[in-house]
């Protein structure tokens, strides 16, 4: 073969590598299957994600607040496929190299790798490519895994063999002791897609050869097609939901499949299970009192959180690669370990490592549902449905019983009873396995979380974002500007690929540090924030939240305002990440309509937090969909976290809000349905703003509350939040309100009166030098430097041209030639 390149490696066997390793709850960017995009991998934010899910099994499976939580697969698929759906490429009709063989003619590009079942044994592998579309060294350069061993790093091709040249890369010895043969391609940025021509496997009794650009052709098979691919087949994933405290789904072969606004700017979808679901159970609470009807659903509206002298959800400890639950029966406290425990090469098991403290009462706990009662003998039970077979099993007390009972839908929930006034610590493990004696001999040998475990795990783990990231801010010539914005450029890249799209910030006491979510769930800090920005550090703090779009910074610890609820974060160990994710608050009724976010998070000088919910707008924007008492509210949440309450209603999209230094709130709305401009708000307790459908009256409010102004839609098309220049600060603006357009990108000066007790007033635009590109939206004001920072994103309709952006607003003190 001419211009033929061939390479060899030592064995791997000798090495005693085996390809059986764990993929953690987190996923790295550097070692993960999942490169797939630069700006859509929200299913790398371990250890969990925060969403709602409505889940394929059983019917009606809906979850409104959920977990989650991201487990590793300890097994393999039993079935060969590509990783990563990938598609076609072909050579030019023109080729360079007309001696080019036509196995690389036609190649599989962005696939993340393979996974191959083959007989147990040792084979030679060799892995065939060419470079038949770029033209440039560094345009393609990919890592190469084999059984979770790096053979090749930044492998490419071009530089390697040329362009349109043949080369093979060969793999001898590999050790396949379970079957399987495991191929990974790491992606090194958003353009480096990997590309491969073909497979040759040769053992002793076995030989395969894949034509991985599509037919059959010669002694290579076709390869699979673009439809029978896995998305994360070495994940596996349980879905909890944080309302009701139940486990909804447990899935394997895949984690999640994400849609809606968030991810893809869709309206009306909304995120997925990706893989097989093993089991589920219905809305129903997870832990039913003994005193209570059974499948008895005690809140109103079928919404928000379970009454706190049932059950309460107090958050969870991200410890190393796993997630530990904790809630409370009644004041009992709860820990609950969710993991996956490998039975065999071809099953494994669902795990919950339980520690119950002594409860007042007896308990009823749900695991799950199915079409037909359980077989119960002893601590196995067994339901056969359709052609699969589940176990569940309990290990750690003999006073723990199973029993099944009917739900109204015709279907069984399997529960266990659980005793009053005695302490427990047991396992409950679920399997499809058709094999009971396996399932005895793993269960009798497997091992149960004791006290110590739990007390190690809420103490604080390793750290899981070692690395730093410095970027240098832009500081702007003012111009002889009264004004100039400098940008607090952001870490757009950084090893986890994390989407850089600011959705509410906050500073830490010292005003040279801050805390920033973004709106797909993580929290960075940022330091260093000092007057010439040459060295911004940036740390990756938490992920996993449901919508962020508040946050505040309290006594160094950082409150963030979620979709679902306000997480208290603590940093326990105090090494620069978040180990406990309080529950501060979660007594917010929500639905799964894409559109209802939470928006901002202030706090008043009784240490009374606020917040704004919208409503949920129908896809299309006309309209409403099923509605709550708490849709389209401005609400109060007691300093201790344990009160919520409504105090102003009647509003839309409120995408930001305001508190003056006495306590006096200011709420933007964006138009739509009963609002016919941008209005700013003025807040008075028991207030009604507009919005007919949301008012949460008995009767139909006559008299709206308070507005500075309408702002005309050419000057405000979608508004922001506002801020406050104390008094003393930045001239004669000192003591003033400014509000900030997250469609036009810009700031405004309010000018703002009383009359005879009526607020009045309009809005003026900053020109600064420099101004926004990105649609902004939250602002605080910092003391330590006298400057306004704002931030935004790209989300939806704004003149904004960035993904998202943190600015630095300074008064330069220059003239003002401008109304104040």
């Amino acid at each position: 073969m001419k211009y033929h390149h061939s390479i060899q490696f030592p064995s791997l066997a000798k090495k005693g590598l085996y390809p059986l390793t764990t993929l953690a709850l987190l996923l790295l960017l550097s070692g993960s299957i999942l490169a797939l995009d630069n700006k859509h991998l929200e299913m790398n934010y371990g250890p969990l994600i925060s969403t709602s899910i409505d889940a394929p099994y059983p019917e009606g499976n809906v979850t409104k607040k959920g977990l989650v939580i991201r487990l590793d697969n300890k097994i393999f698929p039993a079935k060969g496929t590509p990783v990563g759906k990938g598609r076609a490429i072909r050579a030019s009709r023109k080729l360079t190299n007309p001696d080019l063989p036509a196995l690389y003619k036609n190649q599989r590009e962005r696939s993340l790798g393979y996974l191959i079942t083959v007989p147990k044994g040792e084979y030679s592998i060799s892995l065939h490519f060419a470079e038949i579309k770029r033209k440039a060294s560094g345009e393609r350069v990919f890592d190469i895994k084999l059984q979770d061993q790096v053979m090749e790093s930044e492998l490419d091709v071009f530089a390697r063999a040329g362009f349109e040249m043949p080369l093979d890369l060969v793999y001898k010895k590999t050790a396949c002791p379970d079957g399987h043969i495991k191929l990974d391609f790491i992606q090194k940025s958003t353009r480096s897609t990997p590309a491969i021509a073909g497979i040759s496997i040769e053992g002793k009794n076995f030989t395969k050869k894949i034509n991985c650009g599509g037919k059959e052709l010669d002694a290579f098979e076709a390869d699979w097609s673009t439809k029978e691919y896995l998305e994360d087949p070495y994940t596996s994933g349980m879905l909890f939901d944080t309302e009701l405290l139940r486990y909804s789904a447990a899935w394997s072969y895949g984690l999640m499949k994400f849609r809606g606004t968030v991810y893809d700017g869709s309206h009306g979808s909304y995120p997925e299970i990706s893989g097989d679901q093993v089991f589920g159970s219905s809305v129903i609470p997870g832990w039913i009192p003994e005193n209570q009807k059974f499948a008895f659903d005690p809140r109103d509206q079928a919404s928000g959180p379970l009454p706190h002298t049932w059950a309460r959800f107090k958050g969870f400890y991200a410890y190393n690669q796993q997630t530990l639950l904790t809630y409370d029966l009644n004041g009992s406290a709860i820990f609950d370990l969710p993991s996956t425990e490998k039975i065999s090469d071809l099953s494994q098991a669902f795990v919950r490592d339980m520690q119950v403290a002594a409860v007042t009462q007896s308990y009823r706990q749900v695991l799950l549902e199915s079409t037909s009662p359980a077989q119960i003998n002893g601590s196995i039970a067994t339901i056969i449905e359709d052609d699969k077979t589940l176990l569940i099993g309990i290990k750690g007390s003999d006073k723990l019983l199973f029993s099944s009972e009917k739900l109204e839908s015709g279907r069984y929930a399997l529960l266990l009873k659980l005793p009053a006034k005695t302490p427990l610590n047991y396992k409950i493990a679920i399997s499809l396995l058709n094999d009971k004696d396996a399932f005895k001999t793993y269960l009798n040998n497997s091992t149960i979380k004791q006290a110590k475990d739990f007390q190690k795990m809420i103490s604080g783990g390793s750290k899981r974002w070692n690395k730093s990231i410095s970027t240098k801010g832009i500081i702007k010539q003012d111009n002889d500007n009264a004004f100039a914005v400098d940008e607090i450029v952001l870490p757009i890249e950084n090893p986890w690929q994390s989407w850089m799209r600011p959705a509410a910030f906050d500073f830490f006491d010292d005003g040279k540090s801050l805390a920033l979510s973004t709106w797909s769930g993580d929290v960075w800090v940022a330091k260093n924030l000092d007057t010439k920005l040459e060295n911004i550090v940036w740390t990756r703090y938490a992920t996993g939240l449901f919508h962020p779009l508040g946050i505040k910074v309290i006594d160094g610890l950082v409150y963030v305002q979620g979709r679902d609820q306000i997480t208290r974060l603590h940093d326990l160990n105090k090494d620069g990440e978040a180990d406990f994710y309080e529950c501060f608050n979660n007594d917010v009724k929500i639905s799964t309509n894409f559109h209802e976010f939470s928006f901002e998070l202030h706090q008043d000088q009784q240490k009374n937090l606020y917040f704004v919910k919208g409503a949920p707008v129908k896809a299309g924007g006309e309209g409403f969909d099923t509605l709550t008492k708490h849709h389209g509210s401005l609400m109060r949440v007691s300093p201790d976290g344990k009160k919520l309450d409504v105090i102003a209603t009647g509003f839309r999209a409120p995408n930001g809000m305001g508190i003056s230094a006495s306590g006096q709130l200011t709420v933007s709305d964006n138009e739509g349905n009963w609002v016919p401009a941008t209005p700013i708000n003025w807040i008075s307790e028991g207030g009604f703003y507009g919005v007919i459908p949301t008012a949460q009256q008995q009767t139909t409010p006559k008299k709206r509350g308070q507005v500075i102004c309408y702002i005309p839609h050419s000057v405000d098309n979608s508004a922001g939040g506002q801020a406050w220049i104390p008094k003393g600060s930045w001239g004669p603006y000192g003591g003033q309100l400014m509000h900030l357009s997250y469609g036009k990108a810009k700031v405004f000066h309010v000018l703002k009166e009383e009359v005879n007790g009526k607020v009045q007033g309009g809005v003026v635009a900053f020109d600064p030098a420099g101004g926004f590109d990105a649609g902004i939206m939250r602002a605080r004001f910092n003391k330590a430097d006298q400057a306004l920072y704002v931030c935004g994103l790209k989300g939806w309709q704004t003149n904004g041209v960035k993904d998202g952006g943190l600015y630095r607003m300074r008064y330069t003190q220059k003239a003002i030639s401008r109304p104040i």
